[in-house]
């Protein structure tokens, strides 16, 4: 499954055939679509039209087509809000399994893993794997298979449904007229396709490793690659003449006000602040698990079969008193010279305030006198 929307036309490569032995697609030869063949003139003068095949690795995909037409404010937008999007359309999921369920007189589970990508444009990506499971009552916590009643396309029309609905409105700010912006799903931004489907060409394999390998990607796609914007760094990066510096420019804006302070600290990442990957505590292994594996890994130096409770126990025995205090005289002194002055200087100002309350009650009786 994978999840997009758009806020203005950009400069796209979409190739509708392969060819057998394509295999990257940053790397793809295969002879692509005219970019944007039809279009108008933008109310800006700009030709809305692009009769160019892009090669991979064009410098201009990704571009708005106008720059002043695109709405570099509601992608911005978006990107803060897409985790919680993303939170209420599995919320929605959930609700319309159940519905699913009582209708078929099943119990069904959800369970899922998600990671993001960043488009060339800027705008989140999200490509997730939902895997829908039965419920055995003697164990709740087993994984199980759903009912034989519930068929690949009822999951797929639930699923679609949940995202149909999911929409909200995000807080006011003061540059959308002090109201909100409306955050839903693309209406041709949801993508379904069915894993080890019986004549299916997508099996769990090909879906493993094209979700792992967005763990490793980040803003590069685009063109930028930054820790952090700030007051000094913003009116570089934020050059109103790029499509990026706009990104970052109405994170840096938008983020005045206190219900968007966010955008300001992920305005290297165009707004988004989210996990790169998020999944269900059932979906497969804990992480914690994962961690405890590669400690006795590291531990065990490699040999994980010799490790057993006894080592774990000798970890937590071998903690012990090290040390307190200063390790000289000098510091020691240092240090109680610094806390007496503080306290003594704290003590004045409780006297000066002491002194000022009584000041203003003499006053104060004198008035009334």
């Amino acid at each position: 499954m994978a999840l997009s929307l758009s806020f203005g036309p950009v400069h796209h490569r979409v190739v509708k055939v392969h060819a057998a032995d394509c295999r990257r697609k940053d790397g793809c030869t295969c002879r692509a679509s005219v970019c944007h063949p039809f279009g108008r003139t933008c109310p800006h003068g700009v030709d809305l039209r692009c009769g160019q095949r892009h090669k991979a690795g064009d410098g201009q995909l990704g571009q708005p087509l106008c720059l002043d037409c695109y709405d570099h404010t509601a992608q911005v937008v978006w990107n803060h809000e897409a985790p919680e999007l993303w939170r209420r359309t599995i919320q929605q999921v959930d609700r319309e399994l159940r519905r699913l369920g009582r209708a078929h007189g099943v119990e069904l589970r959800r369970r899922y893993i998600k990671v993001y990508e960043f488009q060339v444009r800027g705008v989140v990506h999200y490509h997730a794997l939902i895997r829908l499971d039965g419920h055995n009552p003697d164990c709740p916590g087993a994984i199980v298979p759903p009912p034989r009643e519930i068929t690949r396309d009822m999951f797929e029309e639930a699923a679609r449904v949940a995202f149909v609905k999911t929409a909200y409105t995000s807080a006011s700010h003061p540059a959308n007229g002090g109201q909100g912006w409306h955050i839903a799903w693309g209406d041709k931004g949801l993508d379904i396709k069915h894993v080890n489907a019986p004549g299916g060409e997508v099996n769990l394999a090909q879906i493993t490793g094209y979700i792992a390998k967005y763990v490793t990607k980040s803003t590069e796609v685009t063109g930028l690659t930054l820790r952090r914007v700030d007051d000094l760094s913003v009116d570089v990066h934020g050059d109103l003449r790029t499509h990026l510096g706009r990104l970052i420019r109405a994170c840096w804006d938008l983020g005045e006000h206190p219900d968007y302070t966010r955008l300001r600290r992920w305005a290297h990442q165009f707004g988004y602040g989210g996990h790169i990957t998020t999944k269900s505590r059932a979906f497969s292994a804990t992480l914690g698990f994962i961690r405890m594996q590669r400690t006795i890994w590291r531990r065990t130096e490699g040999h994980p079969h010799t490790w057993d409770d006894e080592q774990a126990e000798q970890v937590i025995y071998e903690l012990g008193y090290h040390a307190t205090g200063w390790i000289t005289t000098g510091d020691a002194l240092l240090a109680n010279t610094a806390a007496a002055m503080a306290r003594a200087r704290h003590l004045a100002g409780l006297d000066a305030l002491a002194d000022e309350l009584a000041q203003q009650r003499t006053v104060t009786r004198s008035l009334a006198a």
